[in-house]
């Protein structure tokens, strides 16, 4: 980043108060921003104004060039507000490819909505959006607007390149702050300009970029923060809803939380006695807070409160125990209080779940790597981590959206970092067991059990929650088989210290085999959908991130008709790579052929000299997997 120190800093909006016609002409673009794109941002400027320690200013002014309709979700604008933040000033304007002003957006055009999912009770989050409805491509969209906020936690990131698809001709981030009032910054994945303008009585900085070209949407992309252009900023002070702390460090930040959960964790009495009636006869620890999940899943349901300061306080414990509902931060601390009255210690810990949101970095505490709240339990020499929001998730297991990643945990000396577990390659295991019964016509009887765990459980639980004619139908959406008529099935969670799910299937498959004269030829068939790859393009630039590894093994018994036999097969294979490992073994007698399939793809961050070599090893796969078997009278 090219940091330049100017005493005497220009106006922000001093140079773009308005545009003329001539530099929103569609023909000014540069060829280099248009290739790949639907759209090109040709400004973007936020500027926040702190003038308080908890009032601040967001003053956005955003142009854009819609060049095609995959290009137009980029003209839609919408801005969030609460309770805490009014917004104002809003004025748009439509200009043709010429740069000619096509037509004002207009009071009636901007919408304003409750911001509410259907899992929330009480929110006050509302958005006002506006939808440009054109026609003919291209255009060009200006919008100015003001938001006024009234509690400061933390700043959004700012993106200068708007999404995938979406180029940037210039880009622009100020911040305007009182001096006792600073603020801590951090630039990722661009040599931004930087300008400081440290002096009394407050500071000035800005930050600027040109000429970003878009960025294609691929599959297996890493966390957005390790490619895209970013800028984080996060406040030193925070003040919100009459609480204020510190967002120094994690530590400072954990004291915040804890003043407000702080006495939140009081049960009525006969709760009390009830949890200390469920746990004295259980003579193991881990055991006592098992019992006690598993009646705070069957009492409770999700539901979300994002209401003022709720949107960061949980609910008192009395509360969800005698409402029997709550969001993520109210059940947490709703388990934490229960486990606390038959005397487990548990850490109400703060977590970036999902691939949107991480904590990536344990040196800059902001608000925004944070989006969740589950339970660490330190117990019998170990660490038991609980997804509290789950009335149906196996005791101890919290997702892959929740895994190998540092969770804040929480307590009155602040917050401390950890890490969630790993759920590794080779324990994210999928088993099937298939019997197939080849009938001379070429159809088949078909018997398959198959076991799901960790990770693999995790893709499949939702099924088990569904009815049966549910369940049916997603199975049958999931099966890789064509022509296959389910006769019996069952699926059920088993009992394991791991989370695994069973599914069983019987049923009959037209046309398995291909007949040909006194031949017929078939593929083998593992039922469950065999992994498919893509090939990754020599074009690439970003790495191929593969989170979560698995391995698959499959087992086929196929049974021959009466007096036919083996004519070919294929031979075994062995594969080896970073990538991962695949193997193919083949046995066989009279009667019939076993064939099992063993495939480990390894988590990692794969880099583009690497791409070669995996696109080999796929490709070698499915090669394998496409070879067929011919057997004769």
């Amino acid at each position: 980043m090219r940091k330049r120190i100017s005493l005497i800093f220009i106006a922000f909006f001093g140079t773009f108060t308005g545009f003329s016609q001539e530099p929103l002409n569609v023909n000014l673009i540069a060829d280099s921003l248009t290739a790949g794109s639907d759209a090109v941002v040709r400004y973007y400027s936020t500027t926040y104004e702190r003038k308080s320690l908890e009032v601040y200013n967001k003053q956005v002014h955003y142009v854009v060039t819609v060049l095609n309709a995959q290009g137009k979700h980029a003209a839609r604008l919408s801005i969030r507000y609460d309770r805490n933040s009014e917004v104002t000033e809003i004025k748009g304007t439509v200009y043709n490819a010429d740069g000619n002003v096509h037509g004002q957006i207009k009071k009636k055009d901007i919408k304003d909505y409750a911001s509410n999912a259907s899992y929330t009770l009480f929110s006050d989050n509302r958005v006002k959006s506006i939808s440009p409805l054109q026609s003919g491509y291209p255009y060009t969209v200006e919008y100015r607007y003001t938001v006024k906020h009234k509690g400061m936690v933390g700043f959004d990131t700012w993106m200068p390149l708007k999404g995938f698809d979406l180029s940037t001709e210039r880009a622009e981030l100020v911040v305007k702050t009182p001096a006792a009032l600073a603020l801590r910054y951090m630039a990722l994945n661009h040599d931004f300009d930087f300008e400081a303008d440290t002096s009394e009585p407050g500071h000035t900085l800005k930050w600027s970029a040109a000429n970003l070209k878009a960025i294609e949407s691929e599959p297996g992309l890493p966390h957005y923060l390790d490619y895209m252009p970013v800028v984080l900023l996060s406040p030193n002070d925070i003040s919100y809803e009459g609480t204020s702390g510190s967002f120094r460090t994690w530590n400072d930040y954990g004291k915040w939380v804890y003043s407000l959960i702080e006495e939140r964790d009081l049960l009525p009495d006969e709760t009390v006695i009830k949890m200390k009636g469920l746990t004295d006869t259980i003579p193991g620890q881990l055991e006592k807070v098992k019992a006690v999940y598993q009646y705070m899943q069957g009492k409770t349901r999700y539901v979300n409160v994002a209401l003022g300061i709720g949107g960061f306080q949980p609910l008192h414990a009395y509360e969800v125990d005698e409402k029997g509902y709550g969001d993520c931060k109210a059940l947490s601390n709703y388990t934490r209080a229960l486990l606390k009255s038959v005397g487990i210690e548990s850490y109400y810990a703060e977590i970036g779940n999902g691939r949107s949101r991480e904590l990536k970095y344990p040196d800059f505490a902001s608000i925004n790597q944070t989006n969740h709240i589950i339970l660490c339990v330190p117990v019998d020499g170990d660490t038991v981590w609980l997804e509290c929001t789950s009335q149906t998730a196996p005791f101890g297991y919290i997702g892959t959206g929740n895994s190998n990643r540092y969770a804040l945990l929480i307590s009155e000396k602040g917050g401390v970092l950890a890490r969630t577990p790993v759920y590794r390659s080779a324990e994210n295991v999928r088993t099937s067991r298939s019997n197939i019964d080849i009938e001379e016509n070429g159809d088949a009887l078909y018997e398959v059990t198959t076991d799901f765990v960790n990770a693999e459980f995790g893709d499949v639980s939702g099924i088990l929650q569904l009815s049966q004619k549910e369940q049916r139908d997603a199975l049958l959406k999931y099966l890789s088989l064509e022509g296959f008529t389910m006769e019996k099935f069952s699926m059920l969670e088993t009992t394991s210290e791991l989370p695994e799910a069973r599914f069983s299937l019987r049923g009959k498959v037209s046309r398995f085999a291909t007949k040909s004269g006194k031949r017929l030829f078939f593929r083998p068939e593992y039922i469950f959908s065999q992994t498919s790859f893509n090939t990754i393009s020599k074009e690439r630039d970003l790495n191929l991130y593969k989170p979560i590894g698995y391995h698959h093994v499959d087992t086929v018994f196929i049974a021959m008709p009466e007096n036919f036999h083996i004519e070919r097969l294929p031979e075994d294979v062995s594969l080896e790579s970073d990538f991962g490992s695949y193997s193919l073994s083949i046995i066989h007698n009279d009667t019939g052929i076993q064939m099992t399939r063993n495939l480990e793809i390894h988590s990692g961050n794969y880099c583009s000299s690497q791409f070669t070599s995996i696109n080999s090893f796929t490709e070698a796969i499915s090669r394998s997997d496409d070879r067929r078997i011919v057997i004769c009278q």
